[in-house]
């Protein structure tokens, strides 16, 4: 089922690209940008308007739910717009960072994306109840076309569909192969880790999975107290609906793990591998009124443009070793990413290299929810 939702997807995702060359061709680049969005968004129109006007109601209602369900996509990419941790396609850059940057209210983003998903389900509750009205005596009329589109509807149903099982037992021949390509993750509280958890496995909260950066192709188990905790399969959600595909929650959780008597470590300390030290964006705010520290901001250029710390300076990640010698050893560095990924690294190296450098706590993110304006490209303090 997930297969095929994904596969729908790839569909609006063609069209979303179509429709940036499209109207890359009227020489406007905010269009341009925002003609993927519409492109997705028109066809599906355009095919609910060709059926509804030659009568075939189940075949528009089958399209107006497909309608509804690009709203879904389009919200987890507005959403997305500051902390970017979905999958881009051509030269990186993000269509809604640049578009509510272009219109200042890239702050809003997580709101806005909010209502697009909300708008999307009220668009699909309306067209299932369409077809519920329709009877089931319409599902077996029709045929040809309307039977390929049924798989409009699958998908739908298959957008939350539960992550898979990991048994304990297949997981403890895992750890016994020493697989470098799997992932544990314990999502309950550190109390609880530190209490006992699954040798090897990593200590990320349920409600943090998605801002954490995880690699990519490789298999991720996700664990909590046992089935009647849902952390783990939220998290598991979650990361599926990011675009991660090898994601499984452990059968039983903890509690199932440690009755079949496989090893549990307690009482290790959590430690940070990072160097370099944390700063608050409450001593970030105060210390840059000093005039006596540097704040470094390691996105790419398209993010720095469509918003920045104020005063901040652009040295992306991966050009970093070369451009450090741009900071001076004497000042303070306060190094920021959306969150905390790129930054850490950056962070260490500096640290490394004889810097004072910090890691700003929660990114632009933590900047942005405490209520701190952001400075945009050409903007001057």
């Amino acid at each position: 089922m997930n297969t095929i939702f994904l596969f729908i997807n790839n569909i609006n995702l063609v069209f979303h690209e179509g429709g940036h060359m499209i109207f890359r061709i009227l020489g406007i680049e905010f269009l341009t940008v925002l003609g993927g969005t519409l492109m997705q968004l028109a066809i599906p129109a355009a095919a609910f308007a060709h059926f509804f006007v030659r009568k075939q109601k189940f075949a528009g209602a089958l399209m107006g739910l497909w309608f509804g369900e690009n709203f879904l996509m389009i919200g987890e990419y507005m959403k997305d717009a500051i902390v970017q941790q979905l999958p881009l396609i051509g030269d990186g850059t993000h269509d809604w960072t640049y578009l509510f940057g272009a219109l200042g209210v890239l702050q809003y983003c997580k709101g806005i994306g909010s209502a697009a998903i909300v708008l999307g389900y009220a668009v699909m509750a309306g067209a299932s109840a369409w077809i519920i009205a329709l009877g089931l005596g319409e599902w077996t009329k029709k045929s040809g076309t309307v039977s390929a589109l049924i798989l409009v509807f699958l998908a739908v149903g298959s957008a939350h569909a539960s992550p898979p099982r990991l048994s304990c037992e297949e997981l403890f021949s895992v750890q016994n192969a020493t697989n470098p390509k799997t992932l544990i993750i314990d999502v309950r509280a550190p109390a609880d880790y530190l209490g006992g958890h699954i040798p090897g496995a990593r200590n990320i909260l349920a409600t943090k999975i998605r801002s954490e950066n995880l690699p990519r192709g490789v298999k991720i188990v996700l664990y909590c107290g046992g089935n009647t905790c849902e952390m783990s399969e939220n998290a598991a959600s979650d990361l599926m609906s990011a675009g991660y595909h090898d994601v499984f929650v452990l059968d039983g959780g903890i509690s199932a793990w440690e009755k079949k008597g496989y090893l549990v470590l307690k009482g290790e300390k959590l430690r940070s591998n990072s160097p370099a030290p944390m700063v608050s964006v409450e001593e970030v705010k105060i210390k840059s009124g000093g005039g006596n520290c540097v704040l470094l901001d390691v996105r790419t250029p398209a993010e720095f443009a469509a918003g920045h710390l104020p005063g901040a300076v652009s040295i992306p990640l991966e050009q970093l070793e070369k451009r450090k010698n741009e900071v001076l050893v004497s000042m303070d560095v306060f190094v920021y990413d959306r969150l905390n990924a790129r930054s850490r690294t950056s962070a260490e190296m500096l640290s490394r290299a004889g810097y004072h450098a910090s890691e700003i706590r929660g990114g632009i993110m933590a900047w942005i929810k405490n209520g701190y304006a952001l400075e945009m490209a050409g903007e001057t303090r």
